[in-house]
């Protein structure tokens, strides 16, 4: 337990120095060591790091943006500070404890980073294929200060933290990429939060109910086996989605909405009704090649009646 204060004193008077680029992975390193602290849970190492006020340390990097430094270093070291505080609620069902950390940390500054994090990454979410490091780093410390946010909450109760989570940029994305597994220890169950990987919005619901029913159930061990094996399906099937996703996106994107203003009433609704086909027809050669028999019936349908349209 000495040494986990020692090495919250140790970061406490980095983070009191004006942070550059000799300092940043010294602080970086310093996060890194206590949340390993704190992982399994260890509890008693969580209270020593809460009891040390290493929270005040984190919402002084949270609330930073130095100058002298690199912007990817910056979010690394951002991201690492907000590991610590989600490692010290691993486990935690002490409403104490959640207390202690809200009247530490300044929701404004989460919030305000949540929302600078969102409008340069919007973009990136709604096209991209996942493989931008930098972007895929900053979500991660936005996604990461969202899961923060709804600890603090399911813990507390609180109205302000509630109202703090809706009003976050991005929440819908946010909400509906939160995953949740809950783990039976000591007599009680606990929540752990994750973000779902973007393949899991290729999931088609026929085949998670497919797999739920057809999963052999004669035993705890036969279902958990039954159930990796049949998982590897599953997977497979996801990745083929996003393959498509993917290809459409890069070789049919989406052709951007016609200048109302900029455009005769006549010619502005030509070309509306020419995207919603086109866009139309974009999801339909998706939906049929991810959906089998009825997806290829729908496009043919489309098809049809846009011949018909042009004869």
């Amino acid at each position: 337990v000495n040494l986990v204060a020692q090495a919250v004193g140790f970061l406490q008077i980095v983070a009191s120095y004006e942070m550059d680029e000799k300092l940043m992975p010294i602080a970086t390193q310093g996060f890194q060591t206590l949340t390993e602290f704190c992982q399994g849970p260890c509890l008693q190492n969580q209270a020593v790091l809460v009891n040390s006020g290493v929270c005040h340390e984190a919402n002084m990097v949270l609330k930073g943006n130095p100058a002298r430094c690199n912007r990817m270093s910056v979010f690394r070291l951002k991201g690492v500070a907000v590991l610590t505080l989600l490692s010290l609620l691993e486990g935690c069902n002490d409403r104490t404890r959640g207390q202690l950390m809200v009247s530490c940390i300044s929701l404004d500054s989460l919030k305000e980073t949540i929302d600078q994090v969102w409008d340069s990454v919007e973009t990136y979410v709604n096209t991209s294929d996942g493989n931008d490091e930098d972007s895929e780093s900053r979500l991660e410390l936005a996604f990461n200060l969202f899961i923060l946010i709804y600890t603090l909450h399911s813990l507390q109760g609180d109205a302000a933290l509630l109202q703090a989570l809706e009003s976050v940029s991005g929440y819908k994305y946010f909400y509906d990429m939160l995953g949740v597994i809950e783990i039976a220890r000591d007599n009680r169950v606990e929540k752990v939060y994750f973000r779902k990987p973007a393949i899991c919005l290729t999931l088609k619901e026929a085949s998670k109910e497919r797999l739920l029913a057809n999963i052999d159930r004669s035993s705890p061990a036969a279902k958990l086996a039954d159930f990796f094996e049949k998982s590897e399906e599953l997977i497979f099937e996801m990745e083929y989605h996003m393959h498509i996703k993917q290809l459409l996106q890069k070789h049919v994107p989406e052709p951007p909405e016609p200048p109302q203003e900029q455009l005769h009433p006549l010619a502005y609704k030509i070309l509306f009704y020419a995207r919603w086909v086109v866009c139309k027809v974009r999801t339909s050669v998706g939906d049929s090649v991810q959906g089998g028999a009825e997806g290829w019936q729908d496009i043919t349908l489309l098809v049809a009646f846009i011949l018909n349209l042009i004869v």
